[in-house]
C-alpha cells in the first residue's frame, strides 16, 4: 500500500501489511524487492529529493501520563494513573544500508513529506501541519489550522499541496514552502445538498499539475488540475471502470507521479 517513486523514477517504495510486513523497495521492472525497515504498521513512505532517505509514519508503544494536582497539606492527588497508550511516530530509513531513527515529532504523527533541501519534514501532526528537522531535534507549527492534512512538497519545492477539512468535506489547498499564505484549488458550490470530497493530491515531476481523487462524480474516480487549480478534468477513467477505488482516511496515499 502507499506506493510512491523515486526521484529519477527507477525505483518504487510501498508499504506491505501482510507478513513479511514493512517497508519496501522495489525497481520499475518489479525486480529486487528489499525490505527496509520491519513493522506491521508502517505507512506513507516517501523518498527524499535525494532519493538517499525514505521517510514513513508507524505506530509504537508510548506512555500516556498521569494526571495529578497538588493539594496543600497532602501533596500530590492522582486523578488519573499513567497509562500505556498506541502513538504514531515519523521514521526516517537509510536506503543504502537500512539503518533508521526516529526524528524528533508529535505523539500523532502522520503523511511526512521532504522540503526540497532533505533537511526538514512537513508532517500531520496533533494541531494541523508540524515540520521537523529529518535528522535532528527542531519540532515546529508549520501552519496555523488544525484542519490541515496530508502535506505534499511540489518536485521544485515552491508550494506544498494540502488536503483540509472543511466543515464537512475534504478540499485542496496550497500554501507556500515556509507554511505561509493560503489558496483552493478545489472548491463546490454550497448550494449542494452534498459537497464532493478532493483528496490526496500527488504532484507530476514537472510541478505543473496535481492529480488526485474525487467523488464529484457519485463514486471515487481520478482527476487531474494544473498547479493553479484550473481545467480539472476526469482521467484514468478505463481504470475506475474495472477497478472501485475506496477512500477512507486522511493520511491515506492513492497516487504518485512518475517521471
Amino acid at each position: 500500500m502507499d506506493p510512491s517513486w523515486s526521484p529519477d523514477g527507477s525505483q518504487v517504495v510501498f508499504a506491505r501489511w501482510t507478513e513479511p510486513w514493512g517497508i519496501y523497495t522495489i525497481n520499475a521492472d518489479g525486480s529486487n524487492e528489499r525490505l527496509l525497515f520491519s513493522s506491521n504498521s508502517a505507512r506513507g513512505p516517501v523518498f527524499s529529493p535525494d532519493g538517499t532517505q525514505i521517510a514513513f509514519f508507524f505506530s509504537t508503544e508510548g506512555w500516556h501520563p498521569a494526571w495529578r494536582i497538588w493539594i496543600e497539606g497532602y501533596g500530590w492527588y492522582y486523578i488519573e494513573r499513567g497509562y500505556p497508550q498506541t502513538e504514531w511516530h515519523l521514521g526516517v530509513v537509510n536506503v543504502a544500508d537500512g539503518s533508521s531513527h526516529e526524528p524528533y515529532c508529535d505523539d500523532h504523527s502522520f503523511s511526512p513529506t521532504w522540503t526540497m533541501d532533505g533537511d526538514w519534514l512537513v508532517y500531520d501532526g496533533v494541531q494541523g501541519l508540524m515540520i521537523s528537522e529529518a535528522n535532528g531535534a527542531g519540532n515546529e507549527a508549520f501552519t496555523d489550522n488544525p484542519h490541515d492534512h496530508f502535506p505534499v512538497m511540489s518536485p521544485q519545492g515552491t508550494q506544498v499541496a494540502i488536503q483540509h477539512w472543511q466543515h464537512d468535506h475534504w478540499e485542496i489547498y496550497a500554501t507556500g514552502p515556509d507554511g505561509v499564505g493560503r489558496w483552493p484549488l478545489t472548491s463546490s458550490s454550497p448550494l449542494l445538498e452534498r459537497r464532493p470530497h478532493n483528496v490526496s493530491p500527488a504532484w507530476s515531476p514537472d510541478g505543473r499539475q496535481i492529480a488526485f481523487l474525487s467523488d464529484r462524480s457519485g463514486q471515487w474516480q481520478f482527476y487531474v488540475m494544473d498547479d493553479d487549480g484550473s481545467d480539472q478534468r476526469q482521467i484514468l477513467q478505463n481504470v475506475t471502470e474495472q477497478l472501485k477505488i475506496w477512500y477512507e482516511a486522511g493520511n491515506e496515499r492513492v497516487l504518485s507521479w512518475a517521471r
